[in-house]
């Protein structure tokens, strides 16, 4: 069974990982300055997550957040070997491709001789 928290405490935690978000520093530097342990740090930033709703979070800090990425649409030809290894050419590579054809088609001749 879990254990009732303390509401004070967990208010004061909740301010403390605040300012963390807000301060730009390392875990470990804040905690430092806090003069409490990462570990004990890390324990009630789960606790307040997990007890959280998706809205009310904890903002993820700059380092992890998200970062735009292009899509950039590409065909290629996928090569599958007998062996389960699989080669994934560009298109645009079409000597890479007739040489990938070439090598398949010299070792399935020479595992018949």
């Amino acid at each position: 069974m879990a254990r009732e928290v303390d509401r004070n405490k967990l208010a004061a935690w909740r301010r403390r990982l605040a300012r963390h978000a807000k301060s730009g520093l390392t875990a470990a530097e804040f905690c430092r300055r806090e003069q409490v342990s990462v570990s004990l740090w890390k324990y009630w930033r789960r606790r307040i997550e997990r007890a959280a709703s998706p809205a009310a979070r904890i903002p993820p800090r700059a380092a992890e957040s998200f970062r735009p990425v292009e899509i950039i649409p590409r065909r290629s030809v996928l090569v599958r070997f007998p062996g389960g290894a699989t080669l994934e050419i560009p298109d645009d590579r079409v000597d890479l491709v007739r040489v990938a054809i070439d090598r398949m088609a010299a070792q399935a001749e020479a595992a018949r001789c």
